[in-house]
């Protein structure tokens, strides 16, 4: 049973801290200062914090130490002993919650290395050595004297020529067999793997002979040149690659074609010299060819995934997990950081630690990389991506709900278990698919959220993978993942929440824009980077001794009331990312994107408080109409400084959790709560109606529809024998919108020429009481309304505005004088605006008929040249390639 610590931030300082710096690392008393007075600097603001413990080598301060309550996670004080080793100067900082040691080092271009991170009983055991031989009072200034490792250089030249020679393979994979870009990758994968094997088979000294083109030209001749290829592709795969490829997997090209692409791969080897340009050129060949079309099939832009990896401060003990890995490029990017910081500690110290730097750097690609996935073609890619830097041998193949592999082997790491020394993980870092569900009922018993506690027959697996993440979770890790915002926000959803709370703290919550995933196929989907870190033993004990036999509202006003379950949670929305809808980046060298300036924010939250926005210039800028330009040329992404951030503290917040609801809060919650509901000025209108006599399936029906402009026009005639489910019947005078498309303006009034025409069962209808239609719908319509509808609705993976959330939208008290002024205002602007279109359509058709008449007047009569154009047509409709024709 488990015995909580009970020590609080002053006993850990008394009974752990100075004992360890004067007894064991030989700090006499006077060079330990205790509560020492520190002057901080954010931009223009000026702060004074207390550093709890500072140690001095002849008057100077060397390490900064910060003791945090053992119910307290190691990175919750990691940016304020940050903050005061930066403003002392000191090469090290400690922090300690009695339970976790962390010792984190200082270097150039901003580094922060955690150079020893353990548990305080695993240091004792050898009486505390690593740390003698690093900052005790005898070493410290030979420590201080270890010059650090340059990063190296990487070669942009050498990272351009590897990523024209993937894209050449690749070409002459689909021009040869005329294969489209998906199956020409695939086939490329295979030979990647081939070459992957022959490096191995070289490195263990022969044992299989290698495919080349002699060898294939051989067996040709033979009449078993495909046999041979697919044999010895067979051996390689099952020998090296048992859990890559299917069983009787073949290479599917042609002879000449393949013979072509090994002489063009001769001499390229995927597992020696420069792995880490070859890793860079290949994951940046990898955009153009893996663009998921399905709900749900991300393979996350880089981006997000340097955000999401810099946010989470990977260190080099991490054992990172990603278990919707793609095509890797979190594992990737995780690796690479590790690599650049164990590469820039000073040799000194990794003669300290007792440990060879290559070394340590096999155990960082064997042990501490892991990547699942289900999709084949990503656990190929994942697995090729990793080899490219090294190592592959930890990404498998399977449903990562469950606790095995599609080969039935447990999954590595194991999930966190207090008894087993080597299970689970510190970090997770994901984007798992949204929109599927999970339905065996094996995998569902295994979950809280499946239906272990509740009866469910399925589940949402984005749901269900917040669950796997915390289990994977060793006691203060940590998980970024991707979601749908919905799951902060919709009502349905507050027991996901609630199971958050009993297990994690939130760190912070990014609000990604809509067209993040644009690229897989999905247009408009409202996510989030959700940041969590398991809780202390020591707070999941206080927990449950807190909540025990509490129903969950109790437990709700319990973590909201209680100051042993406050803490403040980073909230930030992005717009410009770096790149268009289409993929195309944006950035101007040397340019910080809205994510950039997130982290900064992140890291200097404490200086943060309530955001101080013009919530209407805001709104204008995110949800104004552009009149005068198609809706589809307008390229989101691109408009700069709409970023915000603020920090929430848990205690103030009621049952959702996403970005905008608090932005709106803040911003203009006393406002709006001087205004009145809807509820009290509407009501639900239009008759549903479904055919049901002969006469009734004979006639034709007139079906609605709203476009984004606000205007309710004929969609289609429909007849009554084609209708499906029930369509609603409007008057004139009455309000229709589309739920899904309402904060775009997808709303307007039914004009009388379609009084008793027929809407979709999906949108809603309602009349006013007490407002004029038409005014309601261009308030409806501003910008401050769409962006407060944006908040209100809720929703998975696509929001929505139901007839009841409706009700809920606040308006000002408006006379009916002004409703009539605001309307007449607004429709002579709208008809100014149409008599300028006018003009304009009609100044280009006049210069349109300018170059027609100038063509005609330039018409060559001469018969001959009328003639050779004449055969040249005769040509190409006989089948003449554009190569052929002179």
């Amino acid at each position: 049973m488990y015995t909580p610590i009970v020590e609080s931030e002053r006993d850990i300082e008394t009974k752990l801290l100075q004992p360890l710096f004067h007894n064991t690392l030989g700090y006499p008393q006077e060079s330990l200062r205790s509560d020492v007075a520190v002057n901080l600097t954010f931009g223009r603001e000026k702060k004074t914090g207390k550093a709890d413990l500072v140690a001095y080598h002849k008057g100077k301060p060397v390490v900064v130490v910060e003791a945090k309550r053992p119910t307290e996670t190691l990175q919750s004080g990691i940016d304020q002993v940050d903050s005061y080793a930066f403003a002392l100067q000191t090469p090290y900082s400690v922090i300690t919650n009695g339970r976790g040691f962390v010792l984190r080092g200082y270097y150039s271009f901003n580094s922060r290395i955690n150079i020893l991170e353990d548990s305080v009983d695993d240091l004792k055991k050898d009486n505390w050595k690593k740390l003698k031989d690093l900052i005790s009072f005898a070493n410290i200034l030979a420590s201080i004297s270890d010059e650090e490792n340059k990063p190296a250089e990487v070669s942009e030249e050498k990272i351009r020529d590897y990523r024209r020679f993937f894209r050449n393979i690749h070409n002459i994979i689909r021009d040869g067999d005329k294969l489209d870009p998906s199956a020409s990758f695939d086939e490329m994968s295979k030979i990647l793997f081939i070459k992957a094997a022959e490096d191995e088979w070289m490195k263990r000294k022969g044992g299989q002979q290698m495919l080349t083109v002699e060898a294939i030209e051989e067996r040709k001749g033979m009449g078993k040149g495909i046999e041979f290829v697919n044999d010895w592709f067979s051996n390689a795969a099952s020998t090296l690659f048992p859990d890559v490829f299917e069983t009787n997997t073949k290479i599917n090209l042609s002879l000449e074609t393949l013979k072509e692409v090994l002489r063009a791969t001769k001499g390229f080897h995927v597992r020696n010299g420069d792995v880490d340009v070859k890793g860079r050129a290949f994951e940046e060949f990898l955009p153009t060819q893996l663009r998921g079309k399905g709900l749900g099939q991300f393979f996350t832009p880089r981006p997000v995934v340097n955000f999401m990896v810099d946010l989470a401060e990977i260190s080099i003990h991490d054992v990172v997990v990603d278990f919707a890995c793609g095509s890797g490029g979190f594992l990737i990017k995780a690796f690479e950081r590790m690599q650049k910081l164990v590469d820039q500690l000073p040799d000194g110290t990794w003669k300290k630690l007792g440990v060879e730097k290559d070394d340590f750097m096999d155990d960082v690609k064997e042990k501490q990389l892991h990547g699942i996935d289900a999709e084949p073609r990503a656990a190929r890619t994942a697995k090729m991506n990793m080899l490219m830097w090294g190592d592959g041998r930890r990404v498998v193949r399977g449903n990562s709900l469950d606790e095995v592999d599609f080969n039935g082997k447990p999954y590595e790491p194991t999930e966190y278990d207090p008894a087993k020394k080597d299970s689970g993980c510190t970090v997770i870092l994901a984007n798992p698919p949204f929109g599927g569900s999970e339905k065996k009922s094996e995998v569902l018993r295994r979950y809280d959220l499946g239906s272990r506690q509740a009866e469910r027959t399925s589940q949402k697996t984005e749901i269900l993978f917040l669950e796997k993440g915390v289990k994977l979770l060793r006691p203060q890790g940590k998980m970024l993942i991707v979601i749908p915002q919905g799951i902060l926000s919709n009502e349905s959803y507050s027991y996901v929440r609630d199971y958050l709370h009993s297990e994690v703290e939130i760190r912070a919550i990014i609000s990604l824009p809509t067209h993040t995933f644009v690229q897989s196929g999905v247009q408009t989907v409202k996510t989030c980077v959700l940041y969590v870190q398991k809780f202390t033993e020591e707070k999941k004990w206080l927990y449950n001794e807190k909540t025990k036999d509490k129903s969950a509202e109790e437990i709700r006003a319990i973590l909201r009331a209680d100051p042993d379950f406050d803490y403040p949670i980073f909230m930030g929305a992005a717009e410009f990312i770096g790149y268009e809808p289409s993929g195309r980046p944006i950035v101007a060298k040397g340019e910080k994107t809205d994510l950039d300036f997130l982290l900064g924010d992140y890291i200097n939250q404490q200086i943060l408080s309530k955001p101080n926005i013009d919530l209407i210039a805001f709104a204008k800028a995110n949800y104004d109409e552009k009149p005068l330009r198609r809706a589809d040329q307008v390229v989101r992404g691109t408009q700069r400084g709409l970023k915000t951030s603020f920090v929430v503290r848990l205690s103030k917040t009621p049952d959702r959790l996403d970005p905008p609801f608090y932005l709106l809060q803040y911003q203009a919650g006393s406002m709006l709560a001087s205004f009145n509901p809807l509820s009290t000025m509407i009501e639900k209108a239009g008759i549903r109606f479904r055919p049901e006599t002969d006469d009734e399936k004979d006639k034709e029906y007139a079906i609605l529809s709203v476009t984004n402009d606000g205007k309710v026009s004929l969609n289609e005639y429909t007849k009554g024998e084609d209708f499906t489910q029930p369509y609603k019947r409007v008057k004139v005078g009455d309000i229709v919108y589309n739920p899904y498309r309402v904060n775009i303006g997808s709303i307007g009034v039914v004009p009388k020429e379609w009084d008793g025409g027929y809407a979709s069962p999906a949108y809603v209808v309602f009349r006013p009481k007490k407002y004029n239609p038409q005014f309601l719908v261009n308030l409806m319509r501003s910008p401050f309304y769409k962006l407060y509808i944006d908040v209100v609705s809720t929703g998975s993976i696509r929001d929505s505005l139901s007839f009841d959330l409706l009700e809920t939208i606040r308006i000002p008290k408006v006379g009916e004088s002004e409703q009539k002024q605001i309307n007449k205002d607004l429709n002579m602007a709208e008809k100014k605006i149409k008599k300028l279109l006018s003009e304009m359509d009609s100044s280009k058709e006049k210069v349109i008929e300018k170059m027609h008449r100038l063509i005609l007047s330039k018409k060559d009569r001469n018969p001959k040249h009328k003639e050779d154009f004449d055969n040249l047509l005769t040509k190409v409709a006989q089948g003449y390639g554009a190569d052929d024709q002179t």
